[in-house]
Protein backbone atom coordinates (compact mmCIF):
# COMPACT_ATOMS: atom_id res chain seq x y z
CA UNK A 1 0.00 0.00 0.00
CA UNK A 2 1.44 3.37 -1.00
CA UNK A 3 0.13 6.71 0.20
CA UNK A 4 -0.99 8.60 -2.94
CA UNK A 5 -3.49 11.41 -2.61
CA UNK A 6 -4.14 15.05 -3.31
CA UNK A 7 -0.71 16.04 -1.96
CA UNK A 8 1.11 13.82 -4.45
CA UNK A 9 2.79 16.33 -6.75
CA UNK A 10 3.43 14.29 -9.90
CA UNK A 11 3.30 10.91 -11.60
CA UNK A 12 7.01 10.45 -10.91
CA UNK A 13 6.43 10.97 -7.18
CA UNK A 14 3.61 8.43 -7.24
CA UNK A 15 5.90 5.91 -8.95
CA UNK A 16 8.66 6.60 -6.41
CA UNK A 17 6.26 6.02 -3.51
CA UNK A 18 5.13 2.76 -5.06
CA UNK A 19 8.77 1.70 -5.51
CA UNK A 20 9.57 2.43 -1.87
CA UNK A 21 6.46 0.56 -0.71
CA UNK A 22 7.50 -2.42 -2.83
CA UNK A 23 11.00 -2.42 -1.33
CA UNK A 24 9.57 -2.26 2.19
CA UNK A 25 7.17 -5.13 1.52
CA UNK A 26 9.98 -7.24 0.03
CA UNK A 27 12.94 -6.43 2.27
CA UNK A 28 11.36 -5.01 5.44
CA UNK A 29 11.41 -1.54 6.94
CA UNK A 30 13.69 0.98 5.22
CA UNK A 31 17.03 1.95 6.75
CA UNK A 32 19.12 5.09 6.69
CA UNK A 33 19.75 4.85 2.93
CA UNK A 34 16.24 6.04 2.16
CA UNK A 35 15.98 9.68 1.17
CA UNK A 36 15.50 12.60 3.49
CA UNK A 37 12.46 13.39 1.37
CA UNK A 38 10.96 10.03 2.37
CA UNK A 39 11.43 10.84 6.06
CA UNK A 40 10.08 14.37 5.78
CA UNK A 41 7.07 13.27 3.76
CA UNK A 42 6.07 10.57 6.23
CA UNK A 43 6.76 12.77 9.23
CA UNK A 44 4.31 15.27 7.79
CA UNK A 45 1.72 12.59 6.95
CA UNK A 46 1.91 10.99 10.41
CA UNK A 47 1.58 14.35 12.17
CA UNK A 48 -1.51 15.11 10.10
CA UNK A 49 -2.96 11.66 10.77
CA UNK A 50 -2.58 12.17 14.52
CA UNK A 51 -4.07 15.65 14.36
CA UNK A 52 -7.03 14.55 12.24
CA UNK A 53 -7.57 11.18 13.97
CA UNK A 54 -6.76 9.14 10.88
CA UNK A 55 -5.62 6.07 12.76
CA UNK A 56 -7.71 3.01 13.50
CA UNK A 57 -7.25 -0.38 15.14
CA UNK A 58 -8.04 -3.84 13.84
CA UNK A 59 -8.34 -6.92 16.03
CA UNK A 60 -7.07 -10.26 14.77
CA UNK A 61 -8.13 -13.42 16.62
CA UNK A 62 -5.33 -15.65 17.88
CA UNK A 63 -6.20 -19.31 17.35
CA UNK A 64 -6.10 -21.49 20.46
CA UNK A 65 -5.12 -25.00 19.40
CA UNK A 66 -5.50 -26.34 22.95
CA UNK A 67 -9.23 -25.70 22.94
CA UNK A 68 -9.13 -23.19 25.81
CA UNK A 69 -12.34 -21.12 25.90
CA UNK A 70 -10.52 -17.82 26.48
CA UNK A 71 -10.43 -15.56 23.40
CA UNK A 72 -7.30 -13.64 22.44
CA UNK A 73 -6.90 -10.83 19.94
CA UNK A 74 -3.82 -9.09 18.61
CA UNK A 75 -4.28 -5.36 18.17
CA UNK A 76 -2.96 -3.95 14.88
CA UNK A 77 -2.57 -0.32 13.86
CA UNK A 78 -3.67 1.18 10.55
CA UNK A 79 -3.15 4.72 9.31
CA UNK A 80 -5.58 6.14 6.77
CA UNK A 81 -4.98 8.58 3.96
CA UNK A 82 -7.27 11.54 3.31
CA UNK A 83 -9.64 9.26 1.39
CA UNK A 84 -9.96 6.74 4.22
CA UNK A 85 -7.76 4.12 2.56
CA UNK A 86 -5.77 1.98 4.99
CA UNK A 87 -1.98 2.24 5.02
CA UNK A 88 -0.16 -0.77 6.45
CA UNK A 89 2.34 -0.24 9.29
CA UNK A 90 5.24 -1.51 7.17
CA UNK A 91 5.08 1.73 5.22
CA UNK A 92 5.08 4.25 8.08
CA UNK A 93 6.35 2.67 11.31
CA UNK A 94 10.02 3.42 10.79
CA UNK A 95 9.23 7.04 9.95
CA UNK A 96 7.11 7.20 13.10
CA UNK A 97 10.06 5.99 15.16
CA UNK A 98 12.57 8.31 13.55
CA UNK A 99 10.17 11.24 13.73
CA UNK A 100 9.64 10.83 17.49
CA UNK A 101 6.00 9.73 17.29
CA UNK A 102 6.43 6.36 19.00
CA UNK A 103 5.15 7.32 22.41
CA UNK A 104 2.29 9.44 21.10
CA UNK A 105 1.07 6.63 18.84
CA UNK A 106 1.42 3.99 21.55
CA UNK A 107 -0.61 6.07 23.98
CA UNK A 108 -3.30 6.53 21.33
CA UNK A 109 -3.36 2.77 20.71
CA UNK A 110 -3.57 2.03 24.44
CA UNK A 111 -6.37 4.55 24.94
CA UNK A 112 -8.45 3.19 22.06
CA UNK A 113 -7.82 -0.49 22.79
CA UNK A 114 -8.70 -0.18 26.48
CA UNK A 115 -11.90 1.67 25.56
CA UNK A 116 -12.92 -1.15 23.21
CA UNK A 117 -11.97 -3.78 25.80
CA UNK A 118 -14.21 -2.12 28.39
CA UNK A 119 -17.07 -2.03 25.88
CA UNK A 120 -16.61 -5.74 25.13
CA UNK A 121 -16.63 -6.60 28.82
CA UNK A 122 -19.78 -4.55 29.36
CA UNK A 123 -21.41 -6.57 26.59
CA UNK A 124 -20.61 -9.81 28.40
CA UNK A 125 -17.44 -10.79 26.51
CA UNK A 126 -14.01 -11.38 28.01
CA UNK A 127 -11.34 -11.07 25.30
CA UNK A 128 -7.67 -10.54 26.04
CA UNK A 129 -5.97 -7.89 23.89
CA UNK A 130 -2.32 -8.19 22.90
CA UNK A 131 -1.13 -4.57 22.55
CA UNK A 132 2.22 -3.96 20.86
CA UNK A 133 4.62 -1.23 21.95
CA UNK A 134 7.25 0.63 19.99
CA UNK A 135 10.74 -0.10 21.36
CA UNK A 136 11.17 3.56 22.37
CA UNK A 137 8.09 3.42 24.60
CA UNK A 138 9.93 1.06 26.92
CA UNK A 139 12.06 4.06 27.89
CA UNK A 140 9.00 6.06 29.00
CA UNK A 141 8.86 5.85 32.82
CA UNK A 142 5.25 7.12 32.82
CA UNK A 143 3.84 4.62 30.31
CA UNK A 144 2.85 2.02 32.90
CA UNK A 145 1.03 4.65 34.95
CA UNK A 146 -0.71 5.95 31.83
CA UNK A 147 -1.89 2.42 31.03
CA UNK A 148 -3.20 1.83 34.54
CA UNK A 149 -5.02 5.16 34.55
CA UNK A 150 -6.80 4.25 31.32
CA UNK A 151 -7.73 0.83 32.69
CA UNK A 152 -8.99 2.32 35.95
CA UNK A 153 -11.00 5.05 34.22
CA UNK A 154 -12.61 2.61 31.79
CA UNK A 155 -13.38 -0.12 34.29
CA UNK A 156 -11.63 -2.73 32.13
CA UNK A 157 -10.11 -5.82 33.70
CA UNK A 158 -6.29 -5.45 33.72
CA UNK A 159 -5.95 -9.24 33.48
CA UNK A 160 -7.37 -8.96 29.94
CA UNK A 161 -4.51 -6.71 28.83
CA UNK A 162 -1.25 -8.15 27.49
CA UNK A 163 1.60 -5.83 26.55
CA UNK A 164 3.64 -7.19 23.67
CA UNK A 165 7.36 -6.46 23.20
CA UNK A 166 9.80 -7.73 20.59
CA UNK A 167 12.80 -9.74 21.73
CA UNK A 168 15.10 -7.28 19.96
CA UNK A 169 13.64 -4.32 21.84
CA UNK A 170 13.88 -6.20 25.13
CA UNK A 171 17.51 -7.14 24.52
CA UNK A 172 18.50 -3.55 23.76
CA UNK A 173 16.65 -2.19 26.81
CA UNK A 174 16.76 -4.98 29.36
CA UNK A 175 16.94 -2.86 32.57
CA UNK A 176 14.09 -0.60 31.41
CA UNK A 177 12.08 -3.64 30.26
CA UNK A 178 12.51 -5.35 33.61
CA UNK A 179 11.25 -2.28 35.45
CA UNK A 180 8.25 -1.97 33.11
CA UNK A 181 7.40 -5.66 33.36
CA UNK A 182 7.57 -5.64 37.14
CA UNK A 183 5.15 -2.73 37.20
CA UNK A 184 2.81 -4.45 34.74
CA UNK A 185 2.80 -7.73 36.66
CA UNK A 186 2.22 -5.93 39.97
CA UNK A 187 -0.96 -4.55 38.40
CA UNK A 188 -2.16 -7.88 36.92
CA UNK A 189 -1.21 -6.98 33.34
CA UNK A 190 0.27 -9.76 31.22
CA UNK A 191 3.56 -9.63 29.31
CA UNK A 192 4.21 -11.05 25.85
CA UNK A 193 7.56 -11.48 24.07
CA UNK A 194 7.29 -11.80 20.29
CA UNK A 195 9.82 -12.91 17.68
CA UNK A 196 11.28 -15.09 20.42
CA UNK A 197 14.13 -17.46 19.66
CA UNK A 198 15.67 -15.60 16.76
CA UNK A 199 18.64 -14.41 18.85
CA UNK A 200 21.22 -16.26 20.98
CA UNK A 201 20.16 -14.62 24.26
CA UNK A 202 16.61 -16.01 24.16
CA UNK A 203 16.81 -18.29 27.19
CA UNK A 204 18.42 -15.58 29.30
CA UNK A 205 15.47 -13.25 28.67
CA UNK A 206 12.97 -15.78 30.00
CA UNK A 207 14.98 -16.23 33.19
CA UNK A 208 15.02 -12.48 33.86
CA UNK A 209 11.55 -11.33 32.80
CA UNK A 210 8.11 -12.32 34.16
CA UNK A 211 6.71 -13.43 30.80
CA UNK A 212 3.19 -14.84 30.36
CA UNK A 213 3.25 -15.59 26.63
CA UNK A 214 5.99 -16.24 24.10
CA UNK A 215 5.44 -15.88 20.35
CA UNK A 216 8.02 -17.90 18.44
CA UNK A 217 10.06 -16.19 15.73
CA UNK A 218 8.91 -17.20 12.26
CA UNK A 219 12.40 -18.37 11.29
CA UNK A 220 12.06 -21.27 13.75
CA UNK A 221 8.88 -22.70 12.25
CA UNK A 222 9.28 -22.24 8.50
CA UNK A 223 10.75 -25.73 8.05
CA UNK A 224 9.54 -27.32 11.26
CA UNK A 225 8.57 -30.57 9.52
CA UNK A 226 12.09 -31.15 8.15
CA UNK A 227 14.43 -29.43 10.63
CA UNK A 228 15.00 -31.67 13.67
CA UNK A 229 16.58 -28.80 15.66
CA UNK A 230 13.33 -26.85 15.45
Amino acid sequence: VSLIGSQTQSISEAIERAREASQIATYGLPKADFSQDWKERWTREIAQALENERFRLVYQPIANLAGHPQSYYEVFLRMQDEFGTDILPTEFLLAAEEGGFSNQIDRWVIDQAIHVLAEQESAGHDPTFFIKLFPASIDDPQLGLFLMQRISNSGANPKRVAIQLTQTAVTMRLPQTLKLCEYLKANDIQVVIEHYGGQPDSEEILTKLPVDFVKIDGSLVTDINQNLEH
